[in-house]
């Protein structure tokens, strides 16, 4: 027996999309100098959460926005 499988379209406009920033250090030198052993960007904001969410509950998900870029 076929079973047709509906996949759900979704798109998530992001008015205010944001690029996280989470650092990883070596050691905490509290009063001193601390130095980043790595830095992740990750895209976020509430737009982009839901994307994310509708996605990995089976839809065709799609996000639309402008999104800025890294400055390093």
């Amino acid at each position: 027996m076929n079973r047709q499988v509906d996949i759900m379209n979704f798109l998530s406009i992001c008015a205010n999309p944001c690029i996280d920033m989470t650092v990883r250090l070596g050691e905490l030198k509290l009063g001193g100098l601390n130095r980043i052993d790595r830095a992740i960007y990750n895209h976020s904001g509430k737009g982009v959460n839901v994307a994310a969410v509708a996605s990995r509950l089976g839809a065709h998900a799609v996000m639309a926005g402008f999104m800025g870029s890294v400055h390093e």
